[in-house]
């Protein structure tokens, strides 16, 4: 919630934005951590400050969590949201990959360097 207070601030003094303006506690249906700080994730238990919660795993954790997010609606149901860092993946190169250009002088330019006929509007 500082990180959000302070980012407020920061757009107030650039002109950005109005004055951040005092809110209850009880609007904040959700809290963050950031990195690896402040929680522990073991099999589908996840604990923090003392407390354990039981989750629902719906498929493994690829690669490391950046940030953990937990909600609750108005129902008074939790949610964990988590975002993972993942290393990107390269496709591999086909060669039936085409790329395309509308042109103004040309009507469509091919990768291959093959133009098509130019239309002339009326």
């Amino acid at each position: 919630m500082a990180e959000r207070i302070d980012k407020a601030f920061q757009r107030f003094f650039k002109k950005q934005g109005r004055p951040p303006r005092f809110k209850r506690v009880a609007l904040y249906q959700s809290f963050t951590f950031k990195g690896g700080i402040g929680y522990k994730i073991q099999n589908n238990l996840i604990s923090f400050n003392g407390y354990c919660f039981k989750f629902v795993k719906t498929y493994e954790l690829e690669g490391k969590p950046k940030t953990i997010t937990i909600k609750r609606d108005n129902l008074g149901d939790y949610f964990l949201c988590l975002v993972c860092e993942m290393e990107d993946k390269p496709k591999p190169a086909g060669s039936n990959n085409v790329g395309l250009d509308f042109g103004l002088k040309t009507f469509l330019t091919c990768s291959r360097h093959t133009s098509s006929i130019t239309f002339i509007f009326l």
